[in-house]
């Protein structure tokens, strides 16, 4: 199993690799989230071409807790009419 998984839990039985954090109790959908490490935000970042023109009503989804230079970052390219919440 690579180690670039990131977070991860586990109830009851221990995994076969041995990682993620045990729980003592299903967890809930929140701690889900927390304990599988995708407890970050996102928001809606302009896509631009090479030479900086924007693209027009297209958005990239992206990680706030990432560096926005990085080009492996966006989770989403979409037309501006998705709304983030």
């Amino acid at each position: 199993m690579p180690d670039r998984i990131g977070k991860m839990f586990y109830y009851k039985a221990r995994p076969w690799h041995g990682k993620g954090i045990a729980l003592d109790h299903p967890a809930t959908a929140e701690e889900a989230i927390k304990h599988g490490g995708l407890d970050w935000e996102v928001e809606k970042v302009p896509i631009v071409t090479a030479d900086g023109t924007p693209i027009k009503r297209r958005v990239a989804i992206v990680r706030k807790d990432l560096p926005h230079s990085d080009p492996s970052i966006p989770s989403f390219l979409i037309a501006g009419l998705l709304k983030v919440v």
